[in-house]
């Protein structure tokens, strides 16, 4: 049984505006579909960025990711800044935004099936700047 914040055949493109959320891959944790191609914009409040985290990840390997991927764009429009293009099995390390937007791109050729990804975003504030107060010079 498909995990219920899957992507699916009614749902490829989801927008997600809370401050903490789960997105899966088609099927998840089943083998994904062939020609699959999921969508999710994260929207979050402007004071915010947000960290998306892979708990888990495995897509067929390719040559520079060409057949099964995950993009992830900083920005909520296909034309948005590039962070990374991942494919095979080893998990990406967690992404961090510039601005309060993300958008997660999953596609899949369907020459080979895999239990696909993965991933949990949540809310991080642009304040934070890791200082303790209170120091004066």
């Amino acid at each position: 049984m498909p995990a219920p914040f899957s992507c699916s055949e009614e749902k490829k493109n989801i927008r997600l505006k809370s401050e903490t959320g789960t997105l899966t891959s088609y099927n998840y944790p089943l083998p994904y579909d062939a020609n699959i191609e999921c969508i999710w914009l994260i929207d979050v409040d402007q004071s915010y960025n947000v960290k998306l985290s892979f708990e888990f990840f495995n897509l067929s390997s390719s040559s520079d990711c060409s057949e099964d991927y995950v993009i992830v764009r900083d920005g909520l429009y296909s034309s948005s800044d590039v962070v990374g293009k991942f494919g095979g099995s080893n998990k990406p390390q967690s992404i961090t935004s510039d601005a309060w937007e993300l958008r997660v791109e999953f596609k899949s050729s369907g020459k080979t099936k895999f239990p696909g990804f993965k991933a949990r975003y949540e809310v991080k504030s642009k304040y934070e700047t890791g200082l303790e107060s209170g120091n004066e010079y």
